[in-house]
């Protein structure tokens, strides 16, 4: 199924266009094409490590059933992907996730952008594998990549890999702006959501100043809970659904500098 999706959306001529950089001259040696062919099938299949290719490439069957007509070997892959710097990386995945997006439907009031961090624990000395926050395995080092999401779609818009020590919203606004960049023409963002990691001011002057609605948990500091809390009179608080109050008032700190925001507050209600 995924051959026949590769080749209903004609990804191998989008391939040759792409990597015609890493063509390589030799008649006996694998295409760049057959390569990275190789590593998305690779990875539907499975594969965790470069390794774990050549159980794939002793498969004969395999490569029929795919259209390969030689499935890389794991050293194959390893010399494809060093000869990408990160100029290299940056382009092609431009130019392949603007080439996903563009059989993709317009959405009427724009596309819900989900912007979010993860944790990728590590156990090797991989570069920028560094100690870091990590909840599950305290003191391992790890990767904190950025990813951006498109709500309706359910899929990856753009992703920036981060050493473990970086926090949440470290280059939030320079990989904000790159993934508005991949978006195709006649494609835009209808509302941009975070968590509390992205409550940052640069952020949230970024998102202003190019007129994106936003939905951004607020981080509860001591001046955020000053003057949003205990700003709330009681009569402010209704019931939205069983055990659960709301409230909302607009409100301005010096943290975020004198713009008011609108502030929407959340409670345990009646459960009776």
């Amino acid at each position: 199924m995924l051959r026949l999706y590769f080749e209903w959306i004609k990804l191998r001529e989008e391939l040759n266009e792409t990597l015609v950089k890493f063509s390589k001259r030799s008649n006996n040696q694998i295409s760049s094409v057959e390569v990275m062919l190789s590593w998305f099938y690779g990875l539907a299949l499975g594969a965790e490590r470069f390794e774990h290719f050549t159980r794939y490439r002793r498969d004969r069957l395999l490569g029929e059933l795919l259209g390969i007509k030689r499935y890389g070997s794991p050293d194959t892959m390893r010399r494809l992907f060093l000869r990408f710097n990160y100029q290299k990386m940056t382009e092609i995945s431009e130019r392949l996730m603007g080439f996903s997006l563009s059989g993709s439907r317009p959405i009427l009031l724009g596309h819900t952008l989900d912007l979010d961090s993860t944790i990728l624990c590590r156990y090797g000395a991989q570069e920028g594998s560094l100690k870091g926050y990590n909840p599950k395995k305290p003191g391992r080092p790890s990767h904190h990549p950025l990813v951006a999401f498109l709500a309706e779609g359910r899929r990856l818009l753009w992703a920036t890999l981060r050493s473990g020590n970086s926090g949440s919203a470290n280059g939030c606004v320079e990989f904000l702006k790159q993934a508005l960049m991949v978006l195709p023409d006649g494609q835009r963002i209808g509302l941009v959501r975070a968590d509390a990691g992205f409550f940052e001011k640069r952020l949230l002057e970024y998102l202003e100043s190019q007129e994106l609605p936003y939905i951004i948990v607020a981080r509860l500091t001591a001046v955020v809970r000053k003057l949003v809390l205990h700003q709330l009179p009681s009569s402010s608080w209704r019931a939205v659904a069983r055990g659960i109050e709301v409230a909302d008032l607009r409100s301005q700190s010096t943290e975020l500098e004198a713009v008011k925001r609108r502030f929407v507050c959340l409670r345990p209600g009646d459960l009776g």
